[in-house]
């Protein structure tokens, strides 16, 4: 700890002194994503991570994302006009509502980037044909 941290803590509220205690006991025990968590939780931050993307390797387009948040997240999700009967269901119709804005903003925009993939199969694709057509005599 500096100096400076130090006499801070002299001048402190014994609120403050408990909030640093629980500070540097987050960030020498816990590590990645509950260490952020934890930090935001402590410092009444909203806080959402992407925990994982899943989809069935059969029909891709079905999926589901699996996500973490806090309560101040959900607050703002509240304040910010979702409802909900829980948590899940409030963080479910924020999702919802950033999928639709990401994919009308991209057919806006003339595509997704995604598309950019299907060109690139497609011209090795194209690359792969030429290949196997070479041993094969001409009509």
């Amino acid at each position: 700890m500096a100096w400076y941290d130090k006499i801070k803590n002299v001048f402190a509220s014994s609120e403050e002194k408990k909030k640093v205690a629980k500070r540097e006991v987050i960030e020498e025990t816990l590590t990645g994503k509950d260490k952020e968590k934890a930090l935001a939780n402590l410092d009444k931050e909203p806080w959402v991570k992407v925990l994982q993307v899943n989809f069935d390797p059969e029909n891709p387009s079905r999926g589901y994302f699996e996500l973490d948040w806090n309560e101040p997240f959900v607050q703002k999700l509240a304040e910010s006009g979702y409802t909900g009967q829980n948590n899940e269901e409030i963080v479910d119709q924020w999702f919802t509502d950033l999928c639709k804005g990401i994919a009308r903003t991209q057919t806006e925009a003339g595509g997704f980037v995604a598309d950019e993939d299907v060109i690139r199969m497609s011209d090795l694709q194209k690359a792969e044909n030429k290949k196997s057509d070479k041993g094969k005599p001409k009509k």
